[in-house]
């Protein structure tokens, strides 16, 4: 999965290698040399707890691998890169053709026994559809901005949240489909994604001065794309919803 997707509802763990710290220079020198615009999308997930709703400057950052990882690769093309835009979020939408069903796609359709192991109460992060992110991504590219900026969700949920405001808009019984899990506790917290990855948007809402999406706007914006026909024209077989929830 991308880096900036939630981690949530994957039964792959999006892992970074060290070879990706080179591969990121090389995108940075060359986009420099020509003066082109680049942007990293990074990830949440190099925060965690106790503290809520990070700040780009915040301190309260995971001493997890990955996450360290996460912050090289940032710190490695804004180096070379001084104009690039980096933005760390948290992700969810349709999966493109190719690419292991998401897991929306395996909650819609009913079908996470392996995944609801990982569904909790305990995570807490500020997640973003994929089709609200680029709206947000086109006005700041459009305004020129570089840099590193938080674009996420205005709201701040767990995934069982997350799980049943999705099942309750596409009309589905969320009773049925979500597990919970919370019996891991803080055990999964020096995890990656596993802590407290809320993002503080102020200087993005400052920036832009737009408003960023609530939940229920994000869901929405995720079942009129599917209403739409934009997850079948990524997918070859899109999971299949009849009915939505009054």
């Amino acid at each position: 999965p991308p880096l900036g997707s939630s981690n949530w509802f994957n039964t792959e763990t999006t892992t970074l290698e060290d070879s990706m710290v080179d591969e990121v220079r090389s995108w940075g020198i060359a986009a420099q040399k020509r003066e082109i615009p680049l942007t990293l999308i990074s990830s949440d997930n190099v925060f965690t707890g106790p503290w809520m709703f990070h700040d780009e400057d915040s301190t309260s950052l995971s001493s997890n691998k990955q996450a360290v990882l996460t912050r090289i690769v940032e710190s490695e093309l804004m180096a070379w890169h001084p104009d690039a835009l980096v933005v760390r979020t948290n992700v969810f939408g349709w999966t493109p053709n190719g690419l292991s069903p998401s897991w929306i796609d395996s909650l819609i359709q009913g079908n996470i026994q392996g995944a609801s192991r990982q569904l909790d109460t305990l995570r807490n992060a500020t997640p973003i559809a994929t089709g609200e992110l680029m709206k947000l991504l086109e006005c700041s590219w459009s305004k020129g901005l570089t840099g590193i900026y938080h674009i996420a969700g205005a709201e701040r949920c767990h995934p069982v949240r997350l799980a049943q405001k999705i099942c309750e808009v596409f009309g589905l019984g969320w009773r049925n489909a979500v597990g919970v899990n919370d019996s891991q506790g803080t055990k999964n917290s020096l995890r990656f994604g596993f802590g407290e990855t809320s993002l503080q948007t102020k200087k993005i809402r400052q920036a832009l001065q737009v408003p960023l999406p609530m939940l229920d706007d994000s869901v929405e914006q995720l079942y009129a794309e599917y209403q739409n026909g934009f997850a079948e024209r990524i997918r070859p077989n899109p999971t299949s919803v009849t009915a939505k929830a009054a």
